[in-house]
């Protein structure tokens, strides 16, 4: 007596019974979301990391000069936050895009500066790789009438063509 077995939609004939072994079945789990690196800089810059590994992070003037670190400086004096950023970009032809934006603020809450995307013009262009691990944001205060308030730094960097980002805070004082 003959058995006909259905294989993937193939008949055969045998002369012995086949028994269907049970098959695995893939089970998709959700694929976590790895969590933020959280660190601590110099200058007290705090950092939260998702898909980018930083190396450094410190506070220049114009000159090049790193700032001190209680974080206080001249009025009209520019502060320039560098971040080097290790890993993290989706490279695209030997490019990246960058995304960047920053608001200030004093203790009280005043808004002084809330940017967008201050690196737009090179959403089409990119930036070489290598530039692209140097990233650069700028802080003045032109005027202040209490000059013992803080003014807090928040800032965002990402990267346009995948979900690496890197949030963070700091905060400076005038003399």
């Amino acid at each position: 007596m003959a058995t006909l077995v259905a294989v993937t939609g193939f008949a055969q004939q045998t002369k012995t019974k086949v028994v269907a072994k049970p098959v695995a079945k893939t089970v998709k789990k959700p694929v976590a979301a790895q969590p933020a690196v959280e660190k601590v800089f110099d200058n007290g810059i705090k950092l939260s990391m998702k898909g980018f590994v930083v190396s450094s992070a410190k506070l220049y003037f114009e000159d090049g000069t790193q700032v001190p670190e209680d974080n206080t400086v001249e009025l009209n004096q520019k502060i320039v936050m560098q971040v080097v950023l290790d890993t993290g970009y989706k490279v695209m032809g030997g490019k990246v895009f960058p995304g960047g934006s920053e608001k200030i603020t004093l203790d009280n809450g005043y808004e002084v500066l809330n940017s967008g995307d201050m690196f737009t013009q090179y959403d089409k262009t990119g930036v070489a790789a290598e530039d692209g691990k140097y990233v650069s944001l700028k802080a003045v205060m032109t005027q202040l009438n209490d000059k013992s308030k803080a003014i807090n730094v928040v800032f965002r960097i990402w990267d346009k063509k995948s979900s690496s980002q890197v949030t963070g805070s700091y905060q400076f004082h005038i003399k």
